[in-house]
């Protein structure tokens, strides 16, 4: 990362992605075409952005970087369930599991790193809590576990580490990015 000042696009909303383009004074497609290239296809870098002008990428590149959730273990289950460990930007463990069911593939999600509420059937909670992940961090789960396993998956959960209502304002943007029909495109009703 070149500077703490850079923002993290996966963060970002469709209104974001908005006033991008009309604070760089280009026309309300690019930011369109930006948000695509991120969640739609899953780019990592600007340089993958190939429609986009190399002047606009290499500006992207000063102001803006693509977080991404680094995969720290993968572990499959006799029942063939995989448990995702992953490490966010700012180094706090995020948990995803994959279910199988037939065609189905529900992903498991971890709206936080660790949980306030310390009810006293759960683990996650005798953590406390360590971070509220973000928006990107959130639907990045989505992004980073069917890059690895290359499947398609079907169904999101909010059953991860934390308590999404604690964490209201980031959960809510990471579903409208996991259901918007030009980026990840899952049904609302999944």
């Amino acid at each position: 990362m070149k500077s703490d000042r850079r923002k993290d696009l996966k963060d970002f909303g469709e209104a974001d992605f908005k006033a991008l383009a009309d604070g760089l004074n280009l026309p309300a497609y690019r930011g369109r075409q930006i948000a695509k290239w991120i969640f739609g296809k899953g780019v990592l870098t600007f340089e993958e952005m190939t429609d986009l002008p190399l002047d606009l990428r290499r500006t992207l590149e000063d102001g803006f970087f693509i977080g991404r959730l680094a995969l720290e273990t993968a572990e499959t289950s006799r029942d063939a369930t995989r448990k995702f460990l992953f490490r966010s930007p700012r180094d706090t463990p995020v948990e995803s599991v994959l279910i199988p069911d037939g065609a189905r593939r529900t992903l498991c999600v971890s709206t936080q790193a660790g949980c306030r509420m310390a009810c006293g059937f759960c683990v996650t909670g005798a953590l406390g809590l360590l971070d509220q992940l973000s928006a990107g961090d959130i639907a990045g789960q989505f992004i980073e576990v069917a890059r690895e396993t290359g499947e398609r998956i079907t169904h999101v959960v909010l059953m991860g580490m934390g308590e999404p209502l604690d964490n209201y304002e980031n959960v809510a943007r990471a579903v409208q990015t996991l259901v918007h029909p030009d980026w990840i495109g899952l049904s609302p009703r999944r």
